[in-house]
């Protein structure tokens, strides 16, 4: 007698009994990282490690040191019109004690720019396609504060459709009283080129705690598949799009913008600064200065690490778990789980055909095994 599996399920052994849990929708089921950085729940993942970075620079922490530049890129612009001015120096973007920060000044750095802020992403070469992108970081909390975690593309060469898509894993919103995490998917229709901001573009906010989540560690996180993406606030899901048409790579961006769109009482018919800032005319009100705190530029952006994961890919092979130590992980095409198989850790079996198991195998009280098939190959 076998148990034949064609969908995803979910086994938990309690009290000698098996308790099987179909699952009804696409299952997300996400790496993580033991102290050594070897991955401990889903060892069908592997750590894309261009695209990811642990900021542990120097064996002295206090030390100031530059990103990594055979990883990223830092921007020097505005990065269209911004309130904002990036620019490459160890005031605005620097990394120390294990963080990456960036830090917004009040600086007037140009006569077009009030502030100047730290701006970074992967290198072009580094484009993905798919994965477990994870960050856990500190926001700062302000109005008008604009910090950002999100995937675009970072090569500009494809056409203008897909140039514009974009992925926020995470982003916050500082306005009067409360600020807003939200995360979203962006794209333009390319059958209207000239609604780029409009109808092309597609979004989704979810509103937490208000400041629950501002100046206290937390981690962000997209699971990107060909089927769906899944967003998480410390590994808990927050929201799923599926049917997406994210399918072309994208690049990692990290950034602190001050959006002078967001404030309240800078709307309306008001006499815009166009005579001395003339960039910022079509949404720079008279009243900018109720827009922010001059006490909140000493906060920043901290980032204590950015990790990417990609599935190990083997979806030609038919194979047989018989022993965790020396089974070859990955997506298989089909799997046959031996009789006799003690299962002693959590496990995670994926499949994109059929995961077969046979009699008499065995679970442990309180270990977790996850068949998952009609998986994807890419």
């Amino acid at each position: 007698m076998s148990l034949f599996i064609n969908r995803s399920w979910h086994a938990l052994v309690l009290l000698s009994v098996f308790i099987w849990l179909p699952n009804e929708k696409s299952y997300g089921q996400f790496p993580a990282l033991d102290g050594e950085g070897k991955i401990i729940n889903d060892k069908n993942w592997r750590i894309n490690s261009a695209c990811s970075d642990e900021f542990n620079y120097s064996p002295n922490q206090n030390e100031i040191k530059p990103i990594d530049p055979s990883k990223w890129d830092v921007d020097i612009n505005d990065h269209g019109g911004d309130a904002q001015l990036y620019r490459n120096n160890l005031e605005n973007i620097w990394v120390q004690n294990g963080y990456l920060n960036i830090q917004m000044l009040l600086n007037t750095p140009d006569e077009n720019h009030l502030f100047s802020s730290g701006s970074c992403h992967t290198l072009p070469a580094y484009n993905f396609n798919y994965g477990f992108i994870e960050i856990s970081c500190k926001w700062p909390g302000g109005k008008g504060f604009w910090p950002a975690f999100w995937l675009m593309d970072c090569v500009h060469n494809l056409p203008f459709w897909i140039r514009y898509r974009e992925i926020d894993i995470c982003e916050m919103y500082g306005v009067d009283g409360y600020n807003m995490l939200y995360t979203s998917t962006i794209y333009d229709d390319k059958n209207d080129n000239d609604t780029i901001c409009e109808a092309g573009w597609l979004a989704h906010r979810e509103i937490l705690e208000p400041n629950s989540f501002v100046e206290a560690e937390h981690k962000y996180s997209l699971e990107w598949d060909p089927q769906y993406l899944i967003f998480y606030f410390d590994n808990l899901e927050i929201w799923r799009r599926t049917n997406h048409p994210h399918n072309y790579p994208l690049g990692l961006i990290l950034n602190l913008a001050f959006d002078r769109c967001l404030c309240p009482n800078c709307h309306g018919n008001i006499e815009t600064l166009s005579n001395e800032i003339p960039s910022m005319q079509p949404c720079l009100p008279k009243c900018l200065p109720d827009c922010y705190d001059v006490h909140q530029f000493d906060k920043k952006m901290s980032v204590n690490y950015v990790r990417t994961f990609q599935k190990i890919m083997d979806c030609q092979t038919d194979d047989h778990f018989f022993n965790p130590k020396i089974f070859r992980w990955g997506v298989k095409k089909s799997i046959y789980v031996d009789p006799g198989v003690t299962i002693t850790v959590n496990t995670t079996l994926r499949a994109t055909d059929w995961i077969e198991i046979g009699c008499s195998f065995t679970v442990p009280l309180g270990t977790e095994f996850c068949a998952i098939t009609n998986d994807i190959c890419y």
